[in-house]
């Protein structure tokens, strides 16, 4: 006779609170479509009160900046559109960039083209030590092609890279389903802490040594239907605040100070969104 002993577990635990499900709707919250009068678009989000992130490939100039607007369009737990609101940028109050990370860091106009307030949309607190090890999940909150916010979740993990080339210590390798309009995108953990942002792929070098992907365990890694990518790859939160950091040193920058806590302080994954919530308003319209 079988004994239920209710006690089957498949590899690694994979439980996960309710609550899980409401802390990403939270994050959504302050994850932007970027997108051009022509029709361009990218993804990126709110990292302090009117401090938005994205890729230097998508905003690489202050020149360029002024030409996108961010559109915090929502999703109503009925499937439905939450209209969103248009803000400009404004990269004169704040415009840092890296080529090498592949980030900006540009200010959010504080009011909408409907005067809505950026506030509203609350921001992603940004931690060190958010590194993640090979297997563990991570998801990602996107506009792929320019689509209303898509959210690839915890089966994409991260990959480590075993090859005689010298790798940088920068990078994050996950496996994601991405397309164009990924760009900028938050990567998360599964506290919705944000350990990298999607820069984009790591390609096959045919005349480099080869590269090994793992899990860290006997799992297969799954390719990519391009035999060319061996990954995605998303520059981390650490290279990203050390590097803005070092900046702060030679030019203080009240508004960027903000990204920044004393020695061994950690803050909360979100900040602001108490102030305004709105996750319990399924398609009602918002006060202004």
């Amino acid at each position: 006779m079988k004994v239920m002993t209710n006690q089957s577990i498949f590899g690694r635990p994979d439980f996960l609170g309710m609550s899980y499900f409401l802390r990403g709707l939270r994050a959504a919250e302050s994850v932007a479509k970027l997108e051009t009068r022509q029709g361009g678009s990218a993804t990126g989000f709110l990292v302090g009160p009117g401090l938005l992130l994205t890729n230097h490939h998508v905003l690489p100039s202050v020149d360029v900046a002024p030409l996108y607007y961010a559109d915090f369009e929502q999703m109503a737990p009925s499937g439905g559109r939450v209209r969103g609101e248009r803000f400009t940028l404004d990269p004169k109050r704040c415009f840092i960039t890296d080529v090498d990370l592949d980030y900006t860091l540009v200010a959010v106009s504080a009011r909408s083209l409907d005067q809505g307030d950026v506030l509203r949309y609350g921001w992603l607190n940004l931690n060190r030590g958010a590194r993640r090890s090979p297997g563990d999940p991570v998801s990602m909150i996107q506009h792929p092609l320019g689509a209303p916010k898509q959210i690839t979740i915890r089966e994409n993990k991260v990959l480590e890279l075993r090859t005689q080339a010298e790798l940088p210590a920068s990078r994050l390798w996950y496996t994601c389903d991405v397309v164009a309009g990924s760009s900028g995108a938050p990567v998360f953990d599964d506290e919705w802490r944000v350990v990298a942002i999607h820069s984009g792929e790591f390609l096959r070098d045919k005349s480099g040594p080869p590269v090994e992907l793992s899990f860290g365990t006997e799992e297969v890694v799954p390719r990519s239907r391009d035999e060319d990518v061996l990954a995605n790859e998303g520059v981390s939160i650490d290279a990203i605040l050390e590097d803005i950091g070092q900046r702060l040193q030679q030019n203080t920058h009240s508004l960027v100070s903000v990204l920044f806590k004393p020695e061994g302080v950690q803050e909360a994954q979100f900040g602001g969104h108490a102030t305004y919530s709105r996750l319990a308003c399924d398609g009602c319209s918002r006060s202004r």
